[in-house]
């Protein structure tokens, strides 16, 4: 009697996924996909003692190298580029560009992932279009990876704005942060857009009138990806509800905002805000930019979110 089916094994082997530098020693011979992703950049930051006058941009996304490989039963060298360190300033300064990621052996083509570009701050408009890591290497794909949201002056003459890092451009999609806003500037994602209503702690709490335009979960992959948020357990959210949008803030006393990590190969939210104890943007995810941070309230700092470290991922599909 005849079977329908397939006699593709994938999904039938774990995945193996890097984010530490390393010489792997490949088990067996296998065809796999293989991804390989630069580390993002940080945002830019501004703090109480700078002239106001000025916008603070998110970091960019790491390039992004996707092919289809077979490995041999031999070591490959796997590098992981580290993500671009927060600024935390009462001055004005850039972030840090994220590192790049790299896998290489004999027997296969080198797939390197630049790692994304630093935020920048400046008093004249900033291009979203640059930035984004390239990638190389990559028989399917070799995608650039999001650039920090545009402050190009068309909100308040570029004066006092924020925006949110890159993010991770896994399969051609526009994955920019958005920009230009006053207090929130959110990330890019994988699925091409830039949230556009603002990260404040009444959206989608009960009471609220609608969900226009609310975010959505995608799994890019087969596997389960998260990131912790960071935040001590003894801390409280907002007036000790918890509601959707404390995922994305939570406010300690009444002088700082700290933002959590955001979701794998999303951009981190930007936020300017006037605390006594410093304002602080939301880091990115695996390979995104962090966003931007300000703070307007005396010398106090402002600080920007972290870039997302690189990661190389191998989804064996055939072994032997």
């Amino acid at each position: 009697m005849a079977v329908l089916g397939t006699n593709n094994e994938q999904g039938a082997y774990p995945s193996i996924i890097f984010q530490k530098s390393q010489t792997w020693a490949c088990p067996a011979a296998m065809e796999a996909i293989v991804y390989v992703i630069g580390a993002g950049g940080s945002g830019g930051a501004i703090g109480g003692n700078q002239d106001q006058s000025q916008n603070a941009r998110g970091g960019a996304a790491g390039g992004c190298a996707v092919s289809r490989l077979t490995l041999a039963a031999q070591d490959y060298t796997v590098t992981i580029g580290s993500g671009g360190d927060d600024t935390s300033t009462p001055n004005a300064e850039a972030g840090d560009a994220g590192g790049n990621s790299e896998l290489s052996g004999t027997g296969i083509t080198t797939m390197t992932a630049n790692g994304g570009a630093a935020g920048g701050v400046s008093s004249s408009a900033q291009n979203v279009t640059t930035g984004g890591g390239t990638a190389s290497g990559g028989n399917l794909m070799n995608n650039t990876g999001g650039g920090g949201g545009a402050n190009d002056g068309s909100y308040d003459n570029n004066a006092m704005v924020v925006s949110g890092g890159g993010g991770v451009n896994l399969y051609g999609s526009n994955c920019h942060g958005k920009g230009e806003q006053s207090k929130y500037g959110t990330g890019g994602t994988p699925v091409g857009w830039s949230y556009e209503t603002n990260y404040n702690r009444d959206y989608l709490a009960a009471g609220t009138s609608g969900y226009k335009d609310s975010a959505i979960s995608v799994s890019f992959f087969s596997n389960l990806m998260l990131h912790g948020n960071g935040v001590a357990s003894g801390d409280t959210a907002p007036g000790g509800d918890l509601n959707l949008s404390n995922m994305y803030k939570y406010e300690v006393g009444a002088s700082i905002n700290i933002y959590a990590v955001a979701g794998p190969f999303c951009g981190g939210a930007g936020y300017r805000g006037s605390h006594s104890s410093g304002a602080w943007a939301m880091s990115g995810g695996v390979g995104a930019g962090g966003g931007a941070g300000m703070n307007s309230n005396g010398s106090s700092y402002g600080m920007s979110g972290s870039g997302g470290s690189g990661i190389v991922m191998i989804f064996p599909i055939r072994m032997g």
